[in-house]
């Protein structure tokens, strides 16, 4: 074990996953040249190795060494080819109908308009294949875990927000079929044990504690987050604590620390105790599903325990670099996995900086408060050094930061320790009549405490920013480069790395300052429509609307804050429904689970539809937000005033006609929207003019005239500009539908 010792060995295992992920990550690095920089770097790794004393090594550390070089290269080859022919075997499949079959791995709705699964795919077309796909069938069929399918259907590239998320899982394909055919169930029986145990700790859960608190308690113990609910996920992001959620380092540690102090109490001896904790990782992380984040727990573990029981010493950075290469090798899809990332860069980072820092300032204190105080000062210099290593990772696949996860955490990880102890301990006495009630009674205390504290904070605006600014990406390659200056060169302390945070801190708030003052006068402007629905954003000053007159769907107003998003914004002030449909309870319930919205405007209910349709909404939205009603009237977003929708009605229609405008508070441009029929009504007109889509159908020829004063005007559709003399309008026309349904327009007050 000794050849753990130093960071040579950690710098060829890095060497590996650097090159390996540029291959996968890089799809414009050539297969070839990486093999030819994998070998340059093993000779050069070599040489530095054995520069200082060739002869103090055998024939035996030799061989070690080149069978290590040797299984470096073999890992290169098998995982490029892997990953290679996979994304090929993917791309010759998609856009084709045929025919496959497999089985079911997961869940992920069924309702008796749809249902989704995730599947493995093990021949298609008559040829035998391994490959993961999302299936997707027009209704419920009652599929379960391993149930057989074989069906015929639509193939397409897994595409979107969490394309990246299914490659890692091995998906790379969407699949729409109209039905299948349900086949033999697939045996499993190494994976079907682990998940008897996942489910009957579920069930103690469920069984001893409220549906809210057991969903959370399975998330926190088994990794299975299917029963958080989607506001929970959210309020844990925007307080920068969602690796609490996530089964990672941080609760194996906890639960093998406690096993570890357990056997200790009871004597056992070491060698025998470091066998069971090394079991123990393992099987807790098989318990777990065996995802990247704690299988690099597990093995960095692993090997500190078997260094112990050897005798020898092991180095944390090299145990952590050959988790690394160790995952990769085995499972070269792992190079997708975010997860993986974020958990091997936080832990990076507090190895690198964490044993330089001293975590006592106050000597003469009394030796509790003193350890309180180096508790804190540890806590909130692990959350820095997590935070800002896992900065480059955060840029690239979330785009947002919390400003407050320095204080969530010293905050939150206490209890989140805490509850985890109490959970194990509960788990292993479900069975005893009294204890057994006090720990779940005690458990669920603290978890319904826990979530409350946590969607209160979460509510508080503007705590999480967006790394989408263009200044951001000179500041993160900045930070990358001092962080590799401060560890490459041996003369820098590496507690300066925290005056490199601080130095990307003061940058980025200054630069912050500097454009929002730039841009305080400035209003952007977004209508999004499909044909049938429209929705309006408005960002001005920090401040974001978004007007939906839709039908319920969840497809444009997503859209809408998705582009929104680009204006640097991450949560949406003031959301406006401008009349009722019987799907927008459930569509804006899961809106509400990816968007922090923190005031919902309806309109004032007329009919008995619309008052069964508000209660719908505000039963499944009362608490997570605020909740107004409002007659015509006004409401201020930053440098705008937006008149709220006036519902008027035609005889023929029992659909509102829907017709607002904004105008910016220091003058200039304003804009009105005029939904479908609305010209039969007596309407103003600002510069610009959106036509929508949505609303009573168009009858009637309207006159031109009513645009006279525009400068610009936008129809949803060309059908609706079929009612007017288009060549009499006198400033320029557009048609939304030739941008791919999507117009962004900037104001600016005369100020």
């Amino acid at each position: 074990m000794k050849i753990l010792e130093g960071k040579r060995l950690a710098a060829i295992f890095a060497a590996y996953a650097g090159i390996f992920s540029c291959y996968v990550l890089v799809p414009s690095m050539r297969f070839y040249t990486v093999i030819g920089a994998a070998i340059v770097l093993a000779v050069f790794f070599i040489h530095v190795f054995f520069r200082e004393r060739p002869r103090s090594f055998t024939v035996r550390k030799w061989i070690l060494l080149v069978l290590m070089i040797a299984s470096l290269l073999v890992g290169m080859l098998r995982g490029a080819y892997t990953v290679e022919k996979t994304e090929k075997t993917a791309e010759a499949l998609a856009g084709g109908h045929h025919a496959a079959s497999g089985y079911v791995t997961e869940v992920h709705y069924e309702e008796p308009y749809g249902s989704s699964y995730a599947v493995v795919l093990q021949e298609i077309d008559g040829k035998p294949i391994e490959m993961g796909a999302v299936l997707t069938i027009p209704y419920a069929a009652g599929l379960s875990r391993l149930d057989g399918v074989a069906f015929e259907g639509e193939f397409l590239l897994s595409d979107g927000e969490y394309a990246l998320y299914r490659k890692a899982d091995g998906i790379w394909l969407d699949i729409t079929c109209e039905g299948l055919q349900k086949t033999e169930k697939t045996e499993k029986p190494f994976e079907s044990f682990f998940e008897n145990i996942r489910d009957g700790i579920r069930e103690i859960f469920y069984t001893r504690m409220g549906d809210e608190a057991a969903g959370f308690a399975t998330a926190l113990l088994t990794g299975d987050r299917d029963e958080v609910s989607g506001a929970t996920r959210l309020a844990f992001t925007r307080l920068g604590i969602s690796h609490l959620l996530a089964v990672s380092g941080l609760h194996l540690t906890i639960v093998v620390g406690g096993a570890d102090v357990l056997m200790r109490i009871l004597t056992v001896p070491k060698k025998k105790k470091n066998l069971v904790l090394i079991a123990v990782s393992f099987f807790f992380a098989c318990v777990c599903g065996l995802s990247a984040s704690i299988l690099r727990a597990a093995i960095m573990l692993s090997l500190y325990y078997l260094s112990d029981t050897l005798g020898e010493r092991s180095d944390s950075v090299t145990a952590l670099f050959f988790a690394l290469f160790a995952i990769l090798f085995c499972q070269p899809r792992a190079v997708l996995d975010v997860g993986l990332w974020l958990s091997f860069l936080s832990t990076f980072g507090i190895l690198s900086v964490m044993p330089t820092l001293r975590f006592s300032y106050l000597e003469k204190l009394p030796r509790i408060p003193k350890r309180m105080e180096q508790f804190l000062l540890a806590s909130l210099g692990m959350t820095v050094s997590a935070t800002f290593f896992t900065m480059p990772v955060t840029y690239l696949a979330f785009g947002g930061l919390s400003l407050v996860s320095p204080i969530t955490n010293l905050v939150f990880v206490p209890i989140i320790q805490l509850l985890l102890y109490v959970l194990v301990l509960a788990t292993a006495l479900c069975w005893m009549p009294v204890a057994a009630p006090l720990l779940f009674g005690f458990a669920e205390f603290l978890i319904t405490h826990t979530l409350a504290l946590a969607h209160t904070a979460s509510d508080i605006k503007n705590i999480y920013v967006s790394l989408r600014y263009p200044f951001v990406l000179p500041i993160i390659l900045l930070l990358v480069i001092g962080i590799l200056a401060v560890l490459w060169i041996k003369k820098w302390h590496p507690a300066v790395i925290f005056a490199v945070f601080f130095g990307c801190i003061v940058i980025f708030g200054t630069s912050y300052g500097i454009y929002h003052w730039t841009t305080s006068n400035e209003a952007y402007l977004y209508l999004q429509t499909d044909g049938k629905s429209d929705a309006v954003g408005i960002v001005s000053e920090r401040e974001v609307m978004l007007i939906d007159i839709t039908t319920g769907g969840a497809f444009v107003p997503t859209e809408t804050y998705r582009h929104l998003a680009d204006f640097y914004e991450c949560e949406v002030d003031a959301y406006v429904l401008t009349h009722y449909h019987r799907y927008h309870a459930n569509m804006l319930r899961k809106l509400s689970e990816n968007i922090k919205i923190h005031r919902l405007l309806m309109p004032t209910p007329l009919t008995e539809n619309d008052i069964k349709y508000c209660e719908a909404i505000v039963s499944v939205l009362e608490g997570h937000m605020a909740i107004e009603f409002y007659e015509a009237g006004t409401e201020t977003v930053g440098e705008m005033t937006v008149a709220l929708p006036e519902r008027r009605f035609l005889k023929r229609s029992e659909h509102p006609v829907i017709t607002f405008s904004g105008t910016m508070a220091s003058g200039g441009k304003g804009f009105s929207y005029l939904s479908s029929s609305a010209t039969e009504l007596d309407c103003e007109t600002e510069a610009i003019v959106f036509f929508g889509s949505h609303g009573p159908v168009a009858k009637h020829i309207f006159d031109a005239a009513l645009l006279d004063g525009a400068e610009l005007a936008v129809f949803a559709e060309k059908e609706t500009a079929s009612f007017t003399e288009t060549e009499r309008i006198g400033g320029e026309l557009v048609f939304a539908e030739e941008y791919g349904g999507y117009l962004r327009i900037a104001f600016v007050s005369d100020d």
